[in-house]
């Protein structure tokens, strides 16, 4: 009878920290505000994932920059989206998720360095001091009320819209 419950309660155990949680989070900046250069918005066809989205910018083309005057406005917004992503309770390899793709917003810093903000992901590059460059992946997706579309069109004034946003 003690095994069967030993057995019982590590299968539980194992069940429950093996299980993941949504967490939600926000919008995650890797510089600060007076060090921005530019804000951004693409509307990308292909998907980017982890291992090509550093070429994001080269392939592609803004279709808005957010004014300076709007700036500060749209990143108060901006910081208000929500966003979740999944957590494991017991840690496991998992493969990335990222899905840049539709609407991408991209600030720039003045070192270079920059952060992705999509409806599926987030991406940080920075040069880094000596030379080494550093990359930072969130695969938290965006579950806002408002369609991302929709807060995007919002400042671009753009009623086409990429299909591509989460809801």
């Amino acid at each position: 009878m003690k095994r069967g419950a030993a057995a019982v309660l590590t299968c539980v155990s194992l069940l429950l920290l093996g299980s993941c949680v949504r967490v939600e989070t926000g919008a995650e900046l890797s510089g600060d505000r007076q060090d921005i250069k530019s804000v951004d918005i693409y509307d990308i066809a292909n998907r980017y994932y982890e291992g090509d989205v550093s070429g994001l910018r080269e392939e592609n083309a803004p279709v808005f920059t957010v004014p300076v005057d709007t700036r500060d406005e749209f990143l108060d917004d901006l910081a208000e989206r929500k966003f979740d992503k999944e957590v494991c309770l017991l840690p496991v390899p998992m493969d990335g998720g990222y899905d840049y793709c539709g609407y991408v917003i991209i600030i720039s810093y003045a070192d270079d360095s920059y952060d992705l903000i999509a409806s599926g992901g987030q991406f940080s590059y920075s040069p880094g001091q000596d030379g080494r460059e550093t990359y930072r992946y969130g695969y938290a997706d965006y579950c806002g009320q408002e369609p991302w579309d929709d807060f995007i069109e919002k400042y671009t004034g753009s009623g086409e819209g990429s299909s591509d946003g989460a809801a």
